[in-house]
């Protein structure tokens, strides 16, 4: 007898608790959606290849401007060599960071 209630009050508690954890999984899964930034990793290659419209393998403040004018205010602190431009690496630093 003891045992039938004890595994009667397991099954209750599992009932409650499966519910609240899967919707806890579910709201996890949906704040890192909202919170993920505007551009995504796979993103970056074809990005580059638009940006870069003189081919010189280097994105300048004018290139970057016409892509996404609100890049430009990080366009100096994603320039991490002070050369003037954005190689892919720090284009790539700068759109994930957004």
């Amino acid at each position: 007898m003891k045992t039938q209630n004890a595994k009667s009050r397991f099954i209750s508690r599992l009932l409650v608790v499966c519910p609240l954890l899967v919707s806890a999984g579910l709201l996890a899964n949906m704040t890192t959606l909202t919170a993920a930034p505007h551009y995504q990793p796979a993103e970056v290659q074809p990005i580059w290849m638009k940006i870069d419209l003189n081919g010189d393998g280097k994105i300048s403040r004018e290139e970057l401007s016409e892509e996404d004018p609100r890049l430009l205010s990080k366009f100096d602190q994603a320039d991490l060599d002070h050369d003037g431009t954005l190689s892919l690496r720090e284009l790539e630093l700068l759109l994930l960071s957004v």
